[in-house]
């Protein structure tokens, strides 16, 4: 479903982690919401399954390849997920942004129906509100036709509310269980293609783990952490005697190890980038 306007939350954005980043990664965050709100169900893309290129989305968003990748890299962390295609997921699209069109409108009806007036003001436009059968008690009470159909719609409105949060919930545990295996087929690849043997694991109890880091983490995260939990060079004793099973990699203190070190890495690799830039520069000048 399109939608023809998205929201800005006003505490978070005044006061949430996003206020300290810059006014460009404040900007292309706004755009991503926008664009997303095309699509309407929080994604970026062209097509089902079908995602836009680095290029394609510094162009969308009107600002350079290099600005687009760096709010990119930025955003991972907390707004944004990269899908498979290139596709972006808006993390908080479905608490931010999801409401059905029932309560979109519903403040609308209510001033509607607020204009109507009291039917204890007893004129012939008032008395042909009130339904033949209940003449006596609607007059009594102030209860109008369209008071009564409004109640039903707002019923109707409850109903189809409860259909669409048990739809959700579906969704998202369908997600869950479609990432949690695509994580252990990752996972069973990446240890053979290292060790020349079948690891074993315990899918169900697994799985389930793998769930639950799923709701913190998102898929592209946990490869990366699986990539350095059976590749890198952790200088860890502990997890390098660990066994390098899922089962260890999912427990809480080899998993918030790996977090650890993943943001060393992140912070090296970052550096080394800025030293590159201002080599680059300092050649250029000379």
């Amino acid at each position: 479903m399109r939608y023809d306007w998205v929201k800005i939350w006003v505490e978070d954005w005044l006061e949430g982690s996003i206020r300290k980043e810059g006014i460009d990664i404040r900007g292309i965050l706004v755009g991503l919401i926008a664009y997303a709100g095309k699509t309407g169900d929080g994604r970026i893309k062209l097509a089902e399954g079908v995602g836009l290129t680095d290029e394609q989305l510094s162009v969308v968003l009107n600002v350079p390849l290099e600005a687009w990748e760096k709010a990119k890299k930025r955003l991972k962390k907390e707004e944004i997920e990269v899908e498979k295609g290139n596709i972006i997921r808006l993390k908080k699209w479905k608490k931010y942004q999801h409401i059905s069109e029932y309560k979109r409108q519903k403040p609308y009806r209510d001033k509607k129906r607020g204009e109507k007036g009291s039917v204890t003001q007893v004129t012939d436009e008032v008395t042909d509100e009130v339904t033949k059968k209940g003449y006596k008690q609607g007059y009594k009470e102030g209860y109008t036709t369209e008071e009564k159909r409004g109640d039903r719609e707002e019923k109707r409105g409850d109903r189809e509310e409860k259909r669409e949060d048990v739809e959700e919930k579906r969704r998202e545990k369908k997600e869950k269980d479609s990432n949690a295996k695509i994580l252990i087929d990752y996972y069973f690849k990446k240890f053979f293609s290292i060790y020349n043997k079948k690891p074993a694991i315990s899918g169900g109890k697994e799985g389930q783990l793998l769930k639950q880091l799923l709701t913190n983490n998102t898929l592209t995260e946990l490869q990366e952490l699986i990539d350095l939990f059976l590749e890198g060079e952790t200088g860890d004793d502990f997890i390098e005697q660990s066994g390098k099973s899922l089962s260890v990699f999912c427990g809480s203190t080899i998993f918030n190890k790996l977090l650890l070190l993943k943001n060393k890495e992140d912070k090296r690799e970052k550096e080394v980038k800025e030293w590159q830039k201002k080599k680059k520069r300092i050649e250029e000048q000379t």
